[in-house]
Order: C-alpha cells, then sequence, then structure tokens
C-alpha cells in the first residue's frame, strides 16, 4: 500500500490514552511509518521511530526501563527525546549523534495525537475539539476502535452520507424511521475548509438513542435534526438532536448525542478508526453505557465488511471508473474537493 496521497501535517489520533502506559510499549503505524508510543517518568507522551538506529530492530518489541525505552536486541536505551542514553555493550558510553526519530505527540481529551509531518508545524491548536468527551466534561462516554482495511475517505464517505442507515444499519440504527432521511430537508456549508450539514426530519418516531435518554419521555413524535461537522483530512461529528414537532433550529441548543470519529490512515488501504460517544442526561448510568456501547458497536461492525469489500473492488476494478455521486453523497464529494486541494498545497511546499 502506498502513503502519497494521505496529507502529513496534520495530528492523527494514535491510541486512547489509557492504552499508552509506562509499564510496556505500544506500538502503531501512521501514514506508512511505524511508530512506538510509551510514557516518560514524567507522566508524559513520548512517540518514537520504532526502529532502534543500532540494527532496525523494533523498539516496541522492547521494555520500558525507568520511563526509557529499552531495544531487545542489545539493550540500548533511548528517552522520550530519542536520545540515547545507554549502550550496555560499551560500558555505558554512547555515540554522539545516535539517537531514534522523536514525533511530536501529546495527550488531550482522553486521546493520543501524533505529528507525523514537519515538527516545527505542529501547533497544538490544530488538535481538534473534543472537548465534550474528555474528563470531567459530565457527559456519559463510550467508544471502540477498529481497524478496517480500506481507504481513509471510503470512510469518511460512508459517516456523512446518512442515508445508508436504512439499508446497510436496517437491524441497528435504522430500525426506528431511518427510511425517513431518504427524504429528509439538508443544509449544506463548506466554510474555511470545514464542512457542515444538517439533516431534518419531521414529525418521526423517537430513536431508540432518544427513547434511552428520557428526556423526551411521553412527547410522542419528534422532529430530528441531525448535524455532522467534517475537519480536514479526518475527523468528524456527529451530534443528535430532538425536538417537539415543527420546532425550529434554536429549539436544539444541546444535543442528547454527539459521537467523534477519529480516522487515521495506516495506508491508503487501511485505517485506525476511533469512534466515541457522548451523552447528556443520565450519563452515571452503567447499564445504559452498556447498551448505548452495545448497539454502537454493532453498528459499526456493519460498515467493515462493506467498506472493505469496496475497497477489494476498487483496487480490482479494470476500469478504473470513478466513484459516482448521489444526492446524499454532497458532503463526502466536498470532503474529497478539500483532501485534494490540501494535498495539492503540501505537495507544492514540499518540491519548494
Amino acid at each position: 500500500m502506498t502513503t502519497e496521497n494521505l496529507l502529513r501535517n496534520y495530528w492523527y489520533a494514535a491510541a486512547r490514552a489509557e492504552e499508552v502506559t509506562g509499564d510496556a510499549p505500544f506500538a502503531r503505524t501512521m501514514l506508512g511509518e511505524p511508530i512506538v508510543l510509551f510514557r516518560s517518568k514524567d507522566g508524559s507522551i513520548a512517540a518514537l521511530e520504532d526502529r532502534c538506529p543500532h540494527r532496525k530492530a523494533p523498539l516496541s518489541l522492547g521494555r520500558i526501563t525507568d520511563g526509557e525505552i529499552q531495544c531487545n536486541y542489545h539493550g540500548a536505551r533511548f528517552d522520550g527525546d530519542g536520545v540515547c542514553s545507554l549502550i550496555p555493550s560499551q560500558e555505558g558510553k554512547v555515540i554522539p549523534g545516535f539517537a531514534a526519530r522523536p514525533y511530536p505527540a501529546t495527550e488531550a481529551h482522553g486521546m493520543i495525537f501524533v505529528w507525523i509531518g514537519a515538527p516545527e508545524k505542529a501547533d497544538l491548536d490544530l488538535i481538534p475539539d473534543m472537548g465534550a468527551y474528555g474528563p470531567g466534561a459530565g457527559t456519559g462516554v463510550v467508544g471502540g476502535y477498529m481497524y478496517i482495511k480500506a481507504n481513509y475517505l471510503l470512510l469518511a464517505d460512508n459517516l456523512l452520507d446518512l442515508t445508508n442507515i436504512a439499508y446497510l444499519h436496517e437491524s441497528t440504527l435504522g430500525a426506528t424511521g431511518a427510511e425517513a432521511l431518504l427524504a429528509g430537508e439538508m443544509e449544506f456549508e463548506v466554510k474555511d475548509g470545514n464542512i457542515r450539514t444538517v439533516r431534518i426530519v419531521r414529525d418521526q418516531v423517537q430513536t431508540f438513542f432518544a427513547q434511552k435518554t428520557g428526556k423526551f419521555e411521553g412527547q410522542g413524535n419528534l422532529d430530528r435534526f441531525t448535524i455532522t461537522n467534517f475537519w480536514a483530512p479526518a475527523y468528524l461529528e456527529l451530534q443528535l438532536c430532538n425536538a417537539p414537532a415543527s420546532a425550529n433550529m434554536a429549539m436544539c441548543d444541546v444535543p442528547h448525542h454527539r459521537v467523534h470519529h477519529c480516522i487515521t490512515p495506516e495506508s491508503d488501504g487501511a485505517v485506525h478508526y476511533y469512534w466515541t460517544m457522548a451523552w447528556y442526561h443520565r450519563p452515571d448510568d452503567a447499564n445504559l453505557a452498556k447498551e448505548f456501547r452495545e448497539i454502537t458497536r454493532l453498528a459499526f461492525d456493519e460498515d467493515l465488511p462493506m467498506l472493505e469489500a469496496q475497497q477489494c473492488n476498487i483496487e480490482s476494478d479494470p476500469a478504473q471508473s470513478t466513484l459516482v455521486n448521489f444526492e446524499g453523497d454532497k458532503a463526502g464529494a466536498a470532503a474529497r474537493k478539500i483532501v485534494a486541494q490540501l494535498l495539492a498545497g503540501e505537495s507544492a511546499r514540499a518540491a519548494e
């Protein structure tokens, strides 16, 4: 698989915070680059190229010793900046300049983010806003991870087009009135390289998620306002809002659910996908959390074989014919256009 069509100067989600500990290395391939994550002695996140500069052994096969990572081949140790602190066979003498390549990395909103591109361009203000999902947000939170053998833009297409819910998710998310999405109103806006869509479905039975919160108990049918935001290259947030029938958007001041999607390309043909759901009502209900996690996991499990089958068909298509867009693909097509423009700009700057 190739990586030349992937944007590099961006923060990408590498792991959940709890996956990276001070006890063992955590390996992750991102944009074709093998990376090892670990926590330094002070608990901060370190990200190094997963190759010992001695004989290219994977550092992720080593161990964490006093906040440093030790190669399991000859025992060389490296701190969080990649600087070698010990070569055991040389009686403690180190080689000047001998170091593992470091990557900018940080912890925010319960996630670990790594910057793959030029280190001097790593700006913490460019980390996606996930304030509703991190510690202290006052929300209930569940999440999951999937490894999908498909191009990341196919997953973006899937998440930006809700009309597939009526068919692909007929037994899960589409079990309550999803066919109404096919004829619902849709507002669409592209601003500053970001995409915002609002889908409005009027006077419909309450969805599973709306029912379970208890917020709308006894209110009967509701208007549904589903807001999707896309930030290049591969972050999305879905906001689920409901209000009494015939309401306007002003009544949907706070969504009852948010679902954040972090899509990190491993290559052109595979992604690491983290989804996180947050809800505002009954946030401490453990049984509710279990139900929300399970129904969401089942739904995304329905996406996986379809996305991987699409990727196989695209790669094996002898004609390499272009994809066709329906009305529901407006947002996905706009996302692809934004990514193509950013790629052209990044390539031009690299050439200069």
